[in-house]
């Protein structure tokens, strides 16, 4: 789905950029009188292209790596953008 829209967004004002995330997650848990407590540092590095299809509409590509701990692997994801006005985005 994403070679099709990076293809149609060729003739269209498409904007790119890179996004870098840290995530700090924690749980605790406790069962049958033992307790526990593990943090997870985690990692997110990739891009997006945010191709304009319509007028008010985009969809926005996007392809992450994501490691977290013993957790490697590549996430490809789709948001839509709708402007309700010029410049307001839902």
């Amino acid at each position: 789905m994403a070679v099709v829209i990076f293809g149609f967004a060729n003739a269209q004002d498409v904007r790119y950029d890179l996004k870098a995330v840290s995530d700090f997650a924690s749980t605790k848990f406790t069962h049958a009188n033992v307790s526990g407590a593990e943090t997870k540092t985690g990692i997110y590095i990739g891009g997006f292209a945010d191709p304009e299809l319509f007028r008010k509409f985009h969809l926005r590509p996007e392809v992450l790596y994501v490691f977290i701990k013993c957790l490697d692997q590549v996430q490809v994801l789709s948001n839509a953008k709708y402007k309700i006005f010029d410049n307001s985005k839902l």
